[in-house]
C-alpha cells in the first residue's frame, strides 16, 4: 500500500467549495505548474484497437457514474469520416481537439501550455473524469479559453500544479499566482491537483482519484465514442490534444512520420480497427484528401515483402534479372521460376548486413521486349500475354520476392503500353521498370524520352495505386545516360503513391559508373531514390564501391 500522505503536502487540495470568480480585474487565480514529457505507447493503442466494432461512430455509457442534475460530458463523433487537426501550438491543438470531440464537458482539466511535464497528470484526470484538457500561457487567447469552457458548460476546473518545483523555485511563492484572465466566466468550482497525484504506472493515485471525486460536482454518466480513431505523432506537444480525444473515448494509434501505411503494425491496426472515423492530430499527416487514401490503403491491410505499405520503408532490394519467356518466347517453367526466386533471395542474404537497413530480395523481368522488327502494330516492341507473367507473380508472393515488370516499349508510350497489364499491377509487390535506352525512333536508332512521359507514367500508376487501395508501387527509371531523359525536372514523385528510383545501367568500371551516380544527382528532382548496377552477375562485387556512395543506393541490380 502506498504511504499515507497529507493533503496540506501532496495530492488535491480539499477545496471543493473554492469558487472561480471574477475579480475587480477581470482575471481569475490560476497556478503556476511544471511538467514532464507524455507519450502514448504504440503497442497500447494497437491493443486498444480491439475495441472498436460498429457500423457507424456511436456513444457510449461509462459503466460507473454517479447520478445527478449536472449535465454529463458528452462526446460527438466527427462529421467527416476525416479529419485532420494540424495545428503546430499546442493550445491551438488542444482547443481544436475539445471542439472536435466534446459537445459538453462539466469537468475541464488546464494545464500550462509552457511547461510539458505536467501535462502528464493533467492527461491522467482527463481520461478519468472524462474531461478535455485546455492549455493557458499558449498560443491561445485568454478569452477563447474563457468561451471554449463556457460552451462545454462546465462546472468545474481541475487545475494541475507542481507545488514541489514551485517551492524549490522560491519557498515564498504564491501556488496561486495570476497567470490569466477569464473575465467571460461564471462560478466555477476550482480543484487543483499536484503532479505527484500521478504514479509511475501513468495512473492516477487511487487515493487522489477518490479525493477529486468528493470535490468536484457529482454527474451523470458521460457519452464516449466507440467507433473513433486517433491517429497521433506521439510528440510531447500532443499530449493534451490525445488525452482530449482519449477521453472521448477515441482509440490513439502513434504514427511517426504521419503515414499510416508506413509499419506492419500500424497497417494492422488500423485494419483491424475498421473505424468509420479517423482524426488525425498533428501537422505530417498532411491534407485531409491524401491522408483519406492513405488511411483507405492501410485499412485494406494488403501488404509489400518485409511488412507495411511503402517500398523504401527502411527497405533496399537485392535485385536479378529474370524472363517469363523462352528463346522462342514461350512460357518458361514453374523449375525455372523457383531457380530465380531462389537467386533473388541469396543475393539478398550475400548483402544483408553489410549495407544499412534490410535488404529484401526483387527479380526484374521484361514484359515487353525491344523488337529489331517494327511487327504487325509498327512500335518494335513484343508484348508478352499478362496470363504467361501471372505464374511468377504468384509464387513471388508466397516467397515474399518483389518484382518489377520491366518494358522496352519500343515506339509506345510507356503509359499505354503499361495500361495493358493493369490487372497485374493490381497486385501488391508489383512495380515497373521503364527502359528508356530501348526507345525507338526510326528503324533500329535509340531516341529520348521526355521527361513528361515519365511523369505520365507515374501519374497512371499513382491513379491506380489510388484507387485500388494498394500498397505503393515502385517506378524505376532504367537509362545509360543521365541525358536519355530530357528535362527530369518535370519528373514528380507525386504524393506518396509511388516511389520513382533512377537506375544508371552503363557497362564500365566502378570508377566510371560511381562517377555517373553523380552526374545523375545533379539532374534529379527531389525525392527520387537511387539505384545501381552491378556490372558481373555477383551482386556483391562492387560492395565496397556502394559504400562509398552517396546515398547508399537502394535498389541494386546484377548486370542483365
Amino acid at each position: 500500500m502506498p504511504p499515507e500522505r497529507s493533503h496540506a503536502q501532496k495530492g488535491v487540495r480539499p477545496v471543493s467549495q473554492k469558487v472561480m470568480s471574477v475579480r475587480d480585474d477581470g482575471g481569475v487565480t490560476l497556478p503556476k505548474v511544471r511538467s514532464f514529457a507524455l507519450t502514448v505507447p504504440a503497442v497500447a493503442a494497437v491493443c486498444a484497437v480491439l475495441v472498436l466494432s460498429g457500423c457507424s461512430p456511436e456513444t457510449a455509457k461509462a459503466e460507473t457514474s454517479t447520478p445527478s442534475t449536472t449535465k454529463a460530458a458528452e462526446a460527438q463523433a466527427p462529421k467527416e469520416p476525416v479529419v485532420v487537426l494540424a495545428a503546430t501550438d499546442p493550445a491551438e491543438l488542444a482547443l481544436a481537439a475539445s471542439r472536435t470531440f466534446f459537445t459538453s464537458a462539466p469537468v475541464v482539466v488546464l494545464a500550462r501550455a509552457d511547461d510539458a511535464s505536467v501535462q502528464g497528470t493533467a492527461a491522467a484526470v482527463a481520461t478519468t473524469f472524462t474531461a478535455p484538457v485546455l492549455l493557458v500561457g499558449g498560443g491561445v487567447p485568454d478569452s477563447t479559453v474563457s468561451a471554449e469552457i463556457t460552451r462545454l458548460g462546465a462546472k468545474a476546473v481541475v487545475e494541475v500544479t507542481d507545488d514541489a518545483a514551485m517551492a524549490a523555485a522560491s519557498p515564498s511563492a504564491d501556488p496561486t499566482t495570476d497567470v490569466n484572465s477569464y473575465p467571460e466566466l461564471e462560478a466555477v468550482t476550482v480543484v487543483d491537483i499536484d503532479t505527484d497525484a500521478l504514479l509511475p504506472s501513468g495512473e492516477l493515485d487511487p487515493r487522489d482519484v477518490d479525493d477529486l471525486r468528493e470535490s468536484l460536482p457529482q454527474m451523470a454518466s458521460p457519452e464516449t465514442l466507440t467507433e473513433v480513431l486517433a491517429l497521433t505523432e506521439g510528440t510531447p506537444g500532443q499530449v493534451a490534444a490525445v488525452a482530449t480525444a482519449k477521453a472521448a473515448g477515441a482509440v490513439p494509434l502513434v504514427v511517426p512520420g504521419g503515414d499510416p501505411r508506413a509499419k506492419a503494425e500500424i497497417v494492422e491496426a488500423v485494419s483491424s480497427a475498421k473505424a468509420l472515423s479517423v482524426v488525425a492530430i498533428g501537422a505530417s499527416f498532411g491534407s485531409v484528401e491524401d491522408l483519406t487514401w492513405k488511411v483507405r490503403t492501410a485499412e485494406s491491410g494488403k501488404e509489400l515483402p518485409g511488412g507495411g505499405q511503402l517500398v523504401f520503408g527502411g527497405h533496399r532490394y537485392a535485385v536479378v534479372p529474370g524472363s517469363v519467356t523462352t528463346g522462342s518466347l514461350g512460357p518458361v517453367s514453374q523449375e525455372d521460376i523457383s531457380r530465380l526466386l531462389v537467386r533473388a533471395e541469396g543475393a539478398a542474404e550475400e548483402l544483408s548486413g553489410k549495407l544499412p537497413g534490410t535488404v529484401l530480395p526483387a527479380v526484374e523481368v521484361p514484359v515487353t521486349l525491344a523488337s529489331r522488327s517494327a511487327g504487325a502494330d509498327g512500335n518494335y516492341s513484343i508484348e508478352v500475354p499478362a496470363e504467361q507473367v501471372r505464374p511468377l507473380l504468384d509464387a513471388a508472393a508466397i516467397a515474399g520476392v518483389y518484382v518489377v515488370l520491366r518494358f522496352e516499349s519500343g515506339r509506345t508510350p510507356f503509359p499505354e503500353q503499361i495500361a495493358q497489364y493493369a490487372e497485374l499491377l493490381k497486385l501488391p509487390g508489383v512495380g515497373v521498370a521503364l527502359e528508356v535506352d530501348a526507345r525507338r525512333a526510326d528503324g533500329m536508332r535509340y531516341a529520348t524520352v521526355s521527361g513528361t512521359e515519365v511523369n505520365g507514367a507515374i501519374t497512371h500508376l499513382a491513379a491506380l495505386t489510388r484507387a485500388g487501395a494498394l500498397p505503393q508501387k515502385m517506378v524505376v527509371v532504367r537509362q545509360t545516360s543521365p541525358t536519355a531523359v530530357v528535362d527530369w525536372s518535370e519528373v514528380r514523385p507525386g504524393a506518396g503513391e509511388v516511389a520513382v528510383v533512377t537506375e544508371p545501367t552503363q557497362r564500365t568500371s566502378v570508377a566510371a559508373r560511381a562517377s555517373a551516380y553523380g552526374d545523375f544527382a545533379d539532374r534529379l528532382p527531389a525525392g527520387i531514390h537511387r539505384g545501381w548496377t552491378v556490372v558481373g552477375t555477383d551482386p556483391v562485387t562492387d560492395l565496397d564501391a556502394l559504400k562509398a556512395l552517396t546515398p547508399v543506393p537502394e535498389y541494386i541490380v546484377a548486370d542483365h
